[in-house]
């Protein structure tokens, strides 16, 4: 299942309401607007609950902003 996120501050509350075992891995873009891919890592690396909290998480990102 792919879920598309613009925000990742969506991302961090959609993994607050799903079952833990909903997913087993994130692909993380770590440029996104709001919230970077770090601090969304950051966000779910603090989850309460512990198998959530531990979810593999792959950085990547197509580096294409303007800078």
């Amino acid at each position: 299942m792919v879920i598309n996120r613009f925000d990742a501050t969506d991302a961090v509350e959609r993994m607050n309401e799903v079952d833990a075992d909903r997913y087993d891995l994130i692909f993380m873009d770590i440029q996104m607007p709001k919230m970077d891919g770090y601090m969304t890592t950051r966000e779910i690396r603090t989850l309460k609950n512990n198998k959530k909290a531990n979810i593999p998480i792959v950085a990547m990102t197509a580096n294409v902003l303007r800078n």
